[in-house]
């Protein structure tokens, strides 16, 4: 099927491509929610007897991380189901699938700003803090998460069309010809109709004249 329109632009992928990516990190996504769930219920962060502030900064960020895995894993689970929906020919059913690639990507960037604040809590304070588990979850979700974001950069470094937006130009012009195709014939008939009306009144009037 023919490429996915993003930011007026074709790429090299089509909307029933999106199965395996989704499938993926909707795993890895609810791998990562169980272990800040158990991580964030057995921890108890106020009452370390080191690096209070730190620990409750801590806390903050994962459970911060933990809603917005659980907006990526919606969001996923809804790409995952779009993505199987209609056929190679019939692709009307996965037409808001770039709505939903819009919304990703907006959670990416969010992701992405949440990674910063949490590179800056590793600098500041994971060598004063004692608690262990917390702080290598949050180590371990950092790194993890600049792999993946970074698979998601080859992967549009990969899929991306050089002609693409010069595809959805052609395509604009192709649909505003058949436009204007169809709108010269609806005018072209009612002008026919108008003269066959016009010639039938006047053979009625030379009928007339002639009797």
């Amino acid at each position: 099927m023919p490429g996915i329109v993003l930011f007026q632009r074709r790429w090299s992928f089509g909307s029933d491509d999106l199965v395996v990516p989704a499938v993926v990190l909707l795993f890895m996504h609810i791998a990562w929610e169980v272990v800040l769930a158990v991580i964030l219920g057995v921890v108890d962060f106020e009452q370390a007897k080191t690096c209070t502030v730190g620990l409750v900064n801590l806390k903050n960020y994962l459970l911060g991380y933990l809603v917005m895995i659980s907006v990526a894993i919606v969001i996923e689970v809804i790409i995952f189901w779009v993505s199987l929906r209609g056929t190679i020919l019939h692709a009307e059913p996965r037409d808001c699938m770039q709505y939903l690639l819009y919304t990703k990507l907006a959670v990416l960037l969010f992701e992405f700003s949440w990674q910063i604040v949490g590179i800056l809590w590793l600098v500041k304070h994971y060598q004063s803090c004692k608690s262990e588990s917390p702080k290598k979850a949050a180590l371990a979700i950092i790194i993890i998460n600049w792999i993946v974001m970074l698979s998601i950069i080859i992967s549009t470094w990969c899929t991306y069309d050089i002609a693409g937006r010069k595809w959805v130009k052609m395509k604009r012009f192709q649909e505003s010809l058949k436009e204007k195709t169809k709108r010269n014939k609806r005018n072209s008939g009612r002008r026919n109709w108008r003269q066959r009306s016009s010639f039938l009144r006047l053979i009625f009037h030379y009928r007339d004249m002639e009797r």
